[in-house]
């Protein structure tokens, strides 16, 4: 009788250490992140003007992809800008790739965060009554010069994104179909020996 209750524990042991060795196969590759929408939220400028619309951010890459802004207001503030000219988790400058590649006088708009963008839901809201975000005009080609405008200011506003439910891991589920089918197996062979 001990000699079948160590080979048992043997035969588990065993069975362990597989179902570990898979679930480190499994669950080791990298997880794919996918770039979030962010969308502008109650966006005013002291000139009266407003800025909406969205573009999506890679954490991971600190990219910035699918830029659909545009500003509105009269003037130097109706705008549309598509492209992200410079940027990282707390900081964008956009352009609207159309006016290039020269960008000297064409409008931008930059927008800087009070958080870093990442991956987790929320909002962040965007640094106000500063000469260094808001509408502007590029004052050079490549747009690293710009003329900050006084009508162009935040007063208000953020970019919101919605929290994205968690999907398991491949890893773990093989983990919880091994479990479940190693559960089974033992089930089996107890019914067997109670015979």
């Amino acid at each position: 009788m001990k000699f079948f209750i160590r080979s048992g524990a043997a035969a588990w042991a065993r069975r362990l250490v597989c179902v570990f060795a898979l679930w480190m196969a499994f669950a080791s590759g990298p997880a794919l992140a996918v770039p979030l929408l962010w969308t502008l939220n109650d966006v005013t400028f002291n000139g009266g003007g407003t800025a909406s619309g969205s573009f999506r951010f890679d954490a991971d890459t600190a990219s910035y992809s699918d830029v659909s802004v545009t500003t509105a207001g009269g003037g130097s503030l109706d705008a549309s800008f598509d492209f992200a000219a410079e940027g990282d988790a707390d900081f964008l400058n956009l352009l609207n790739e159309g006016d290039g590649p020269d960008f000297n006088g064409a409008p931008t708009l930059r927008l800087r965060f009070l958080d870093l963008l990442t991956d987790a839901g929320g909002e962040v809201g965007l640094q106000l009554n500063s000469f260094f975000t808001g509408a502007a005009g590029c004052g050079n080609a490549d747009c690293s010069i710009v003329l900050s405008s006084l009508q162009g200011q935040f007063v208000s506003g953020s970019v919101i994104r919605e929290a994205v439910a968690q999907v398991p891991e491949p890893g773990s589920l093989v983990m919880l179909m091994l479990g479940l089918g190693l559960l089974g197996l033992k089930r089996r062979n107890e019914a067997r020996n109670k015979l």
